[in-house]
């Protein structure tokens, strides 16, 4: 059994505060509505998020404000509940758990648009935010490199999926 470190709850505007801050925006091959069902699908971004090998909804709430699920990333596990929601827009959620220690707080918000010179393609953009505690805080620096290139790799992979 993985031990489990509680995280301090956060809503989506905390973003702009957030200790460290990291962001992506790539484009995809697809109109932003079928982008945004694969975000909605929040049981099965393990299908396209490379580094999620893990994706369950917990609890009766598939979509929206308050639905919780637990995924596995980069051999992290992690329950979140969304926070925010937007439909067609943006989905936001906050870390609840997560079995590695030194995180306080994580924030992740994912947003789609029509690309502005080609509708047919979407602009999707993830930003995650997160404060560090204990023995992490030294690394701030090497944990930043890090997530920015694994958060990459996983919008990525939204673009790979539509190919």
């Amino acid at each position: 059994m993985m031990p489990s470190y509680r995280l301090e709850q956060r809503d989506g505007s905390w973003l702009a505060g957030a200790p460290l801050v990291v962001s992506n925006e790539v484009s995809v091959q697809a109109p932003s509505s079928h982008v945004f069902a694969m975000l909605a699908d929040i049981g099965n971004w393990n299908t396209w998020c490379t580094g999620v090998s893990k994706a369950e909804v917990v609890g009766p709430l598939a979509t929206g404000i308050g639905a919780r699920r637990k995924v596995k990333a980069g051999g992290i596990q992690f329950e979140e509940v969304f926070v925010a929601w937007e439909d067609g827009v943006r989905v936001t959620f906050s870390g609840l758990t997560t079995s590695a220690p030194g995180f306080r707080s994580l924030v992740e918000d994912w947003s789609v648009a029509p690309d502005p010179i080609e509708p047919s393609k979407s602009v999707l953009t993830q930003t995650m935010g997160v404060a560090l505690s204990g023995i992490l805080r030294p690394l701030s620096g090497v944990l930043r490199w890090y997530l920015q290139r694994a958060t990459r790799r996983g919008a990525l992979g939204m673009t790979n999926h539509f190919a």
